[in-house]
Formats: structure tokens, sequence, C-alpha cells
């Protein structure tokens, strides 16, 4: 069975729940989709893709670029990712997203 999605880079972060940035390199449509964000929040773990923000009738927001038409596909999908992100992490362990850990500092009173 073929790959159908991989990872191409990926960026750690550390800011909130957002714990890093990649390129994700879909086979089957034979194109790329650049600035995929992972999240993290204690088990929870889910992925942006990108978005747009638009500026209309007083209200701000993101809408995505893309989106799928059944849930079902999405979730499919979101699998594959995971996995893919997963395989890079295994081959990268240097990139693997951090727990924050704040450790008290000592304070001169």
């Amino acid at each position: 069975m073929s790959t159908l999605v991989t990872v191409v880079d990926y960026t750690p972060f550390s800011k909130g729940t957002k714990v890093g940035e990649f390129t994700l390199s879909v086979h089957p449509w034979k194109a790329q989709v650049s600035f995929v964000q992972e999240f993290r929040k204690g088990e929870n773990r889910w992925f942006n893709f990108p978005s747009k923000f638009v500026e209309a009738h007083d209200q701000k927001r993101y809408v995505p670029i893309f989106k799928f038409d059944l849930p079902s596909t999405e979730k499919g999908f979101m699998e594959e990712v995971k996995k893919a992100v997963d395989a890079y992490l295994a081959e990268h362990p240097e990139l693997e997203p951090k727990e924050a850990k704040f450790e008290a500092e000592e304070l001169p009173f």
C-alpha cells in the first residue's frame, strides 16, 4: 500500500498549544500544502490547514482555504496526516515537541 501523504519538513514551535508547522506532500494530488500547523493540549492533538483572514460586515475571522465535503473524508485524511507527522518525527527525534516545563525561579528576596 502506498503512502497517501508524507511530511516534507517540520519546524517545532513553543507558542501556546501550537507545537509545530510543516509542509505536507499529498501524493494522489501531486501537490504540497505548506504552513500546516500541529497543536497539542494534554492528550488532544489536532492539525490546522492554511486559512485566510477576512474582514467583512464588521466581522474579522479566518476562513479555510479548502475543506472536505464529508466529515468522514476529513477524519480519514487527518489520520493519515497524524501517521505522516509521527513517522517524520520518529526519523527526526530532535524535532519532537517538548512539554513546556516551568521551573521555580529563585527570587532574590
